[in-house]
C-alpha cells in the first residue's frame, strides 16, 4: 500500500493496482486490507459473460469491478462504465 496523498492510496490487488479513497469504509477499506473488493459478487459477475462481450457497469465507482471484468471480455469486448460522482469517477479513470 502506498499513500498518495491524504486522501488517496494505491495497492497492488488481486486484479491489478488500483488507487481508492484511504477512508471511505467501504470499498477503500477493503482495498486496503484485501486489495480486492467484493470478490464473491466479481467471481459471480465473471461466470456470466464472455470474451468479446459487452458489458454495461452503471455506478462503477472506482471500478474495482470494471478491470476484472474488462481483462475478462478482452481486447474485442466493450465495457461501459458510468459514475456519476466526479471524485470516484476520476480514480476509475486513473484505475483502467
Amino acid at each position: 500500500m502506498q499513500e498518495l496523498s491524504p486522501f488517496l492510496s494505491e495497492v497492488d490487488g488481486r486484479h491489478g493496482r488500483f488507487r481508492y479513497l484511504r477512508h471511505d469504509i467501504y470499498i477503500g477499506a477493503s482495498m486496503h486490507t484485501y486489495g480486492e473488493y467484493s470478490e464473491i459478487e466479481v467471481q459471480a459477475l465473471l461466470h456470466l459473460i464472455e470474451p468479446g462481450e459487452t458489458v454495461v457497469e452503471a455506478g462503477a465507482n472506482i471500478g474495482s469491478h470494471t478491470v476484472p471484468l474488462a481483462r475478462k471480455i478482452g481486447p474485442r469486448g466493450r465495457v461501459i462504465a458510468f459514475e456519476p460522482q466526479s471524485l470516484p469517477f476520476q480514480i476509475l479513470t486513473d484505475n483502467l
